[in-house]
């Protein structure tokens, strides 16, 4: 006759045995792990994209760029970098580092945020630079202006 194997969760706690508590900290610690990749991939992201900004300023493709503070002011309004195309356009940017990323900020923040990057693994500073220029290019109908006077007080 087999003998029935219980799942550790149907174990009562008083009778469960350190082995039995084995899953559920193999999953705790690969949600810890995926939160820290996803947190150092999109750092890597953002450390890229000052990287293209500085090669188009550079270029004289862009006059200035900014990087918003980590948890500052503008990053609290989905603004990672204030990009002045000419001395007297700005034009706020947000980073992904995934398309499922893009589309939560553009559900959040579009009317602020309008203009979001997504920056793949393979990207390198040249294709980034070429996906920057072509963003910063598309027209949106939001008042980017007033939104970021907004943000910024």
């Amino acid at each position: 006759m087999a003998r029935k194997v219980r799942s550790p969760g149907k174990i009562p706690k008083s009778k469960r045995t350190e082995l039995d508590i084995v899953p559920e900290l193999f999953e705790h610690n690969d949600q810890i792990v995926r939160e820290r990749v996803q947190r150092e991939r999109g750092e890597w992201s953002e450390q890229l994209t000052a990287e293209a900004l500085e090669f188009l300023r550079r270029e004289e493709q862009i006059h200035y760029w900014l990087r918003a503070e980590y948890f500052g002011q503008l990053d609290q309004t989905g603004i990672d970098f204030l990009v002045w195309i000419t001395s007297d356009s700005i034009v706020p940017l947000q980073v992904k580092s995934s398309e499922w990323g893009r589309q939560e900020h553009m559900e959040m923040y579009s009317d602020i945020v309008p203009h979001c990057i997504v920056v793949d693994t393979k990207d390198t500073v040249s294709i980034l630079a070429e996906k920057i220029i072509m963003e910063l290019a598309t027209p949106v109908e939001h008042a980017t202006a007033e939104a970021i006077a907004v943000a910024l007080h």
